[in-house]
């Protein structure tokens, strides 16, 4: 049993993780969803040193141990349909995908910030790495909650632009000392006519540029209700389009790239949010890079709050 890498108990009758899980030392994936008696989860269940996905969606849990953040390899979390969960304490740093759809009781929240910081070293990087935390239809969450959510997604995708311009270092040319010297224009528009507000941020730092392909290979998907932009955003214009003048030396050795965010007004249950940049120079030339985002699509059936995306 020490050997044992999967543990399967959904649907079962389980009313509490025993201590004795201790002694699978090598459990990485543990499911407890639809487990309609668990009522709590112990913090021993975060000892567990290889533990990297746990699933306790559809569950009666309230509330998850501080000690959660100190599981160090756990990198998928699914809360979906927890209706009893009021808090969330500060989480693991390396944690790329956390589900909490429909946990209609969610309240609190705590900020990761600390975590992220501490983590940041050891966060890496690879291509079509694909982070998402989402609280679909978490209406209760407070605006404290809804804060500490978006001021995480902003060093959530700061670490992601910096660890992804490390990675293509080596394959990326620096720019020429011409093509710092030409002014642009950026157009985005978005193919969703129920977009009432859209926002850009351009990230810079002391790192080496990150081509725009990059864009489309890794990216990070963060919703959760809401009716404002997130405060960090620089540029924003309602509707389903901006339009911003870049500074001529935009593209030089500290661009990072752009990050999106948008407010939704009812989003369909499925839906598909696709983007077009436009780059236009002093001299008349464009540039349109077409940008699919398939991986945004949603099953979001509650009409009574917007939805606030950060991409």
């Amino acid at each position: 049993m020490e050997d044992l890498g999967f543990l399967n108990l959904s649907g079962t009758m389980v009313k509490e993780v025993p201590p004795s899980i201790g002694n699978l030392v090598a459990l990485r994936k543990l499911d407890l969803r639809d487990c309609k008696y668990l009522e709590v989860v112990h913090d021993y269940l975060f000892r567990l040193t290889s533990l990297q996905e746990l699933n306790l969606s559809s569950t009666k849990i309230k509330s998850l141990p501080s000690n959660i953040k100190q599981a160090a390899q756990l990198s998928r979390l699914c809360l979906n349909y927890c209706n009893s969960l009021e808090y969330l304490p500060e989480l693991p740093p390396l944690l790329q995908c956390l589900n909490a759809n429909g946990c209609t009781s969610l309240k609190t929240l705590s900020s990761s910030s600390t975590a992220l910081a501490q983590g940041w070293e050891k966060y890496i990087f690879s291509q079509g790495l694909y982070e998402k935390h989402i609280f679909s239809d978490c209406r209760r969450l407070d605006e404290n909650a809804r804060s500490n959510i978006m001021g995480d997604a902003q060093l959530r995708i700061m670490r992601m632009a910096t660890a992804s311009s490390k990675f293509k270092e080596d394959k990326i040319e620096e720019a020429s000392d011409d093509s710092n010297e030409v002014s642009l224009s950026l157009s985005l528009s978005l193919s969703l006519s129920i977009v009432e507000e859209v926002a850009l941020f351009c990230f810079t730092s002391l790192i080496t540029m990150m081509s725009i392909s990059m864009v489309q290979e890794s990216f990070i998907d963060i919703r959760c209700c809401g009716n404002e932009i997130p405060k960090w955003f620089s540029h924003k214009s309602e509707g389903c389009s901006i339009k911003i003048e870049l500074p001529r030396d935009w593209f030089s050795t500290d661009f990072l790239g752009f990050a999106l965010s948008l407010v939704v007004d009812f989003a369909p249950w499925d839906m598909e949010i696709r983007c077009n940049y436009n780059f236009k120079t002093n001299n008349g030339e464009c540039i349109e890079v077409y940008h699919p985002l398939s991986n945004l699509r949603m099953n979001v059936r509650s009409r009574e709050s917007r939805v606030v995306f950060v991409y």
